[in-house]
């Protein structure tokens, strides 16, 4: 219970308190005018169920805010809600976009390091293949010179 309805329920009980001990005085009949005319009744007791009306007004208006203010914190909890989902979703989906892009340029990277690696080896083959023609042109140049030597000491014993 808040603090302003146990003031208020206080000093209700106060005001019933003083009346119950004032009783006779509450219940003393007077005239009283209405402006459109007069009545007998006792003051006290008017005044009474007058503060009582009011009370129960107040209180009821006071429920009234309350529950409109508990409606509307409601209200405003759900669209929080709907916004952090659609938050949620925005970024469940860029995650995923970005996630995508990464795939694809790690895919991109790893085919340019595969085509490089095959430009290396085509490289190292060719370089391979220029050495190890070199050393057959050497070859071939020995060997001739060789033949060319045998041709020579052929022509000699012969002629």
């Amino acid at each position: 219970m808040k603090i302003s309805n146990v003031v208020l329920l206080v000093l209700l009980l106060l005001l019933v308190l003083f009346a119950g001990v004032n009783i006779d005085a509450f219940s003393a009949p007077t005239d009283l005018s209405l402006i459109f005319g007069t009545v007998t009744a006792p003051l006290g007791l008017v005044m009474l169920t007058a503060v009582g009306v009011l009370t129960l007004v107040y209180m009821l208006l006071l429920s009234r805010v309350r529950a409109a203010s508990l409606l509307e914190s409601h209200r405003t909890t759900k669209e929080l809600e709907k916004a952090r989902k659609v938050a949620d979703n925005a970024e469940e989906s860029r995650i995923k976009k970005l996630d995508k892009d990464l795939r694809q340029e790690i895919q991109l990277l790893g085919d340019k390091i595969d085509a490089l690696a095959n430009q290396g080896r085509e490289a190292e083959i060719g370089d391979l293949i220029k050495a190890e023609g070199d050393e057959l042109v050497e070859r071939i140049d020995e060997i001739q010179h060789d033949l060319a030597k045998r041709i020579d000491k052929r022509d000699l014993k012969s002629g």
